[in-house]
């Protein structure tokens, strides 16, 4: 994937989730990486505690799903260990002072299906974290697949996941995931998400970032959470994950149903109603179908993520505000904006692609050179195996340049066969 010089700029967060971003970044890391991964942890503390209600009466998760894409070393390690470390100490103090029916496990790095289906099964909220794309891809191949992930982003029930023990039932979970890995990597999962294709809309369910630059050693050492902000940051964390666990240790859990205000609802309402055009043109009807689609489904997203960034900011009390709705959107305008560069990146050269462009830089560089318009096939056989190209690769494609006019066969006196090249090369 190339970098595109008009990548949109990450907005800035509320509260305590804007003080650990701009503690985080600070010219070290770059603000799309932090402001991704703190949405992370943040969709990891709040999701399991309440929901959010549609405007139909319908109850939803809340929170988002990320995928991030960035470069090697630029601080996405280094930011998930200044967030995640202040967690994992808070949660093993508090499962030693409860009574806990299981341990908790808010965190899971194995992208196995049935290891999600089974952490889920003993603790019911949960974040993949991955920081290696390729890792997914069993997530992702298939029909069923891509659908039995698309229920569980949903958190809605499962009635037939398969295990080792067979087949058990999934209910009143929650489970989110944040991906993060290299640009070159993500090339190569992008069909699988469907993108540049007719899918079963997985990737509306995702949140897209991309950014990122190298962050040397002197750079990481000076990344860190203020003293205030870490105190801050501490104590949420203590509120949510004690919620947390008694919401989950309930005999019947009832997650609080939070709605937005009037003037909340008011403004998603009309952000939804908006016209928004496409920034970016599409190179085909698929990808302009795609990214059309992609904008319609808005509305979840930003009432989703606005409801998490009212509970890490304010708790389950009260309405979501105006104010939360409003940094959503500018949001969600960022996630789209990155979905567009996305669909829009040049298609990966297939291998006869490739081998086209191979043999006609070998035949341009062979006329430049002696100022041949002929050669013999022979010749050019042997050079090409040099390139790595078999019989039948050379074939298809010496067809192709000759249906094309650039190429055009022959025979000698003595049957051997020639390639004369056209004026065009």
């Amino acid at each position: 994937m190339n970098y595109l010089p008009h990548q949109p700029i990450v907005p800035k967060l509320p509260g305590l989730l804007g003080a650990i971003q701009s503690d985080l970044s600070g010219g070290q890391v770059d603000p799309v990486i932090v402001s991704a991964i703190v949405q992370q942890f943040m969709t990891t503390l709040t999701q399991g505690i309440a929901d959010v209600r549609l405007p139909n009466g319908v109850d939803s998760r809340i929170g988002n799903n990320g995928f991030l894409i960035a470069p090697p070393v630029s601080g996405k390690s280094l930011i998930n260990k200044i967030l995640k470390d202040p967690i994992e100490r808070a949660l093993g103090e508090l499962v030693e002072d409860s009574s806990s029916k299981s341990t908790p496990e808010f965190f899971l790095e194995d992208t196995s299906k049935e290891a999600i289906v089974s952490t889920l099964m003993a603790w019911p909220y949960c974040t993949l974290i991955s920081e290696e794309f390729g890792a997914i891809t069993n997530l992702l191949k298939g029909h069923s697949a891509q659908a039995r992930l698309n229920k569980l982003l949903d958190s809605t029930s499962l009635h037939h996941a398969r295990v080792k023990s067979g087949n058990v039932k999934l209910k009143d979970y929650r489970f989110s995931a944040h991906l993060a890995g290299q640009p070159a990597v993500f090339d190569e999962i992008k069909s699988l998400l469907g993108i540049g294709k007719r899918s079963n809309g997985l990737v509306n369910r995702f949140c897209f970032a991309q950014g990122g630059w190298r962050v040397t050693q002197s750079m990481a050492s000076m990344v860190q959470l203020s003293d205030q902000t870490l105190r801050h940051y501490k104590a949420t964390i203590q509120a949510l994950l004690t919620a947390n666990i008694q919401q989950a240790n309930q005999a019947n859990p009832s997650r609080t149903q939070l709605t937005l205000t009037e003037q909340a609802e008011r403004l998603l309402q009309d952000y939804e109603r908006t016209p928004r055009p496409i920034d970016f043109p599409p190179r085909d009807k698929v990808t302009t179908e795609q990214i059309q689609e992609y904008i319609s489904r808005s509305g979840e997203r930003i009432r989703r993520f606005a409801t998490a960034m009212h509970v890490f900011e304010s708790g389950t009390k009260d309405q979501v505000s105006e104010h939360f709705v409003s940094t959503a959107i500018s949001f969600d305008q960022y996630w789209s904006n990155t979905f567009q560069i996305i669909c829009n990146q040049p298609k990966k050269p297939s291998e006869f692609t490739k081998d086209i462009m191979t043999v006609e830089n070998s035949v341009r560089q062979f006329f430049q050179q002696w100022g041949y318009f002929r050669l013999p096939l022979k010749d050019i056989r042997s050079g090409c195996i040099n390139l790595g190209l078999t019989k039948y690769r050379l074939d298809k494609v010496l067809a192709h340049l000759g249906s094309e006019g650039k190429i055009r066969s022959f025979k000698d006196n003595e049957d051997r066969i020639w390639i004369e090249i056209s004026n065009i090369f």
